[in-house]
Formats: C-alpha cells, structure tokens, sequence
C-alpha cells in the first residue's frame, strides 16, 4: 500500500542520508590526517640545525639536528644528497675525517659512517640503554689527530661530565675519563698533536686532560655561566672557549692563564670553529649572529648577515675559503670568508602541499 511504500522510501532517503555523512565524515577524516601529516613533516623539516661539518674536499656539507637524522648536502649547488636514520634522538655533534663521519645524539650513541660505493653505518658507540658505557646524551665529538680514536663528551646533568676514548677499528671503550667535570660536557677537542683533550662543561669550566695519563692538566676557571665550546688555535699553545655568559675567553695553555675575555656579547656564545691554519675563529650566538673573530684581541674582524633566529653550529672549508652555519631556523646558510658575501641558502626540504578538496 502507499503507506508502506512512503516508509520504504523514507528510510532508503534516511540510508542514503547516513551513508552520505558516513561518507562525508571519511573523507573529513583523511583530511585531517593529511592535514596533521603535512604539518607534521613541516615541523620536522624545520627542526633547528645543532651541528655542522664540511668533507675533506670541501664538496659535501653535513647536517644535524633535532629531526634525527644526519642530512648530507651538495657544498656547491646546496642540493640536499642523502639523509640518515640511524638515531633516535636529537643529532647534538658532527665531525668528518677523510672517508669517516661521526654523529653523536641524545639517544647515547655516536654513529660512524664509512664512504664506500655508498655511505653505510659502520658502527656505533655506546648502546643507548641502561647498560651503556655512556652515561647520557652525548653532546660532542672529535677525531684523534691520527683518525684512529674518538672522544665523546657526555654526562648526567647536574651529576657529572665524562671524556671517553674509542677505537674506531672495533668500537671498543679505550679510555674513560669519568670525573674529569661535575656537569655535563658540552664541548670537546683533541689539541693538533693528540696529547690532549680540552673540554668545556656546564660545571662552567674548561679542562685540558693528558690523553695518556687522564690527569687533569690545567683547569681554567673563568665563565660565570656554561662553557658551551672550546677550540684549540692552530699551533696548540692557546686555547679558546665561549660560554652561556655572553663570553669569549683566551687561555694559555702553556702558563694556565687566563690572556684576555670579552663579556660584551649580549646572548650566549654557542660554538667556536678555527678557520684553517689561521688565528681567526667563527663563533655563533644566541642573537642571530656569526662573526669572524680575532684571537689578538677578540674583536670582530667580521661579521656575516642573514641569520634570522639562535644559531646553534658553525664550521669552515678545509682551504678556508667558506664557512657555514645553522640555528633554530633550520636554514643552512653560506658564505665567503674574504668579504663575507652571502653565497647560497640551504632550505630545510619542504614537504609536497596536499591537495586540496576542489582540485581532487
């Protein structure tokens, strides 16, 4: 009859109604998802950039930051190469020698990597669990001179800093410095001839330790706030650190003495790289700028334009010709050291946008 059929027709519109919003609610969801995605990989693709390193020949630049991974980038066109996902924590240091490169991170571990027919992992310090024999985050790295041992710095916060040696060949532990800072270390170098190790730490002070014997040497007291980096000049008789506390500091390593200060930075001063065989050093802060500096009498003898946000990581070509840095903006930037001339931008990779519904 008529009234069956209205009801029969009534509830098909109601199923078609309902599997409409069904519908409609699906495809509201996957766009929410794609949404969510997209900024996802956005935020990551803007991760700031904590650590930077050039190849040997100067052709490729290497990456680190808080996306985890270990990007390796063209030096010449700034095309982005290759990324590595061997980490599982923050990339916090980032050293290249020769056909090598080390990353160390958050999660415990330094990672070595080996330039075949292709990079590949070929090992890794510390376990990253309960059982490492480092004890945190591993903050910084170096190559010994002769490309055989790695140092890593690393530490509790507020509990201790250690100084620990590796053999690259079997990544056994060769050395453990566990005492050598009460605070994290944040900052580490082998001075040119291998015997030493300076190290700087949130305990605020900065440490030379004899690599034979793990005495603590000389012991540089000074900055009032982090010693976030040091960095030994090229002919091993002087040291320089900078700090939380706005500062540069110049040490004689000879006479363990303080030589000279500047205080005059108005943010932290956050990492130190010397450029080449020369007494000029690049130093990043925390109010955007790079500057070359003058180890004579730590004034600028340059600057360099465009960083817009904290800058985290510096490092120099091998011939000296170019330097780069990195910050909070997670954009790598370029420069010629001569006359500091911007030269090229590396953008963080940006996700593809997602389509939207009218063009679907």
């Amino acid at each position: 009859d008529l009234a069956t059929k209205a009801k029969a027709k009534a509830d098909a519109t109601h199923k078609e109604a309902d599997a409409g919003k069904k519908a409609a609610d699906e495809h509201s969801k996957q766009l929410e998802t794609a949404v969510a995605s997209n900024k996802e990989a956005t935020t990551k693709s803007e991760m700031p950039i904590r650590a930077i390193a050039f190849s040997a020949d100067s052709q490729q630049v290497l990456t680190g930051g808080d996306d985890m991974k270990v990007h390796t980038w063209s030096a010449t066109t700034g095309e982005a190469l290759e990324s590595f996902n061997g980490h599982k924590g923050a990339v916090k240091a980032l050293v290249f020698n020769g056909e090598k490169f080390i990353s160390a991170s958050a999660d415990k571990t330094a990672q070595v990597w080996s330039l075949g027919i292709e990079w590949k992992l070929e090992r890794v310090v510390g376990t990253g669990d309960a059982k490492s024999p480092l004890t945190d985050r591993v903050n910084t790295i170096d190559f010994s001179p002769d490309g055989k041992q790695i140092a890593t710095g690393s530490g509790e916060p507020s509990r201790g800093g250690e100084v620990q040696i590796w053999n690259i060949a079997d990544g056994k532990l060769a050395k453990n410095f566990a005492e050598v800072h009460s605070d994290s270390v944040l900052g580490l170098e082998f001075s040119r001839d291998g015997k030493f190790i300076a190290s700087a730490s949130a305990d605020k002070f900065v440490k030379v330790t004899e690599v034979a014997t793990g005495k603590i040497v000389h012991n540089f007291e000074g900055h009032t706030h982090h010693a976030l980096g040091v960095s030994w000049l090229p002919h091993g008789r002087q040291l320089v650190s900078v700090g939380a506390d706005n500062s540069i500091r110049h040490w004689n390593f000879e006479a363990g003495e303080r030589i000279r200060q500047r205080t005059n930075l108005g943010k932290e001063v956050t990492s130190i790289h010397y450029v080449g065989l020369t007494e000029q050093a690049i130093v990043t802060a925390g109010d955007k700028s790079v500057r070359l500096i003058n180890t004579s009498n730590l004034n600028d003898a340059r600057s360099f334009a465009g960083g817009t946000d904290y800058m985290y990581a510096c490092a120099a070509t091998p011939d000296a010709k170019y330097i780069v840095a990195g910050g909070e903006d997670s954009a790598l930037r370029v420069w010629t050291l001569a006359d500091g001339k911007a030269v090229a931008t590396f953008e963080a990779p940006k996700p593809p946008a997602e389509e939207t519904e009218e063009n679907q």
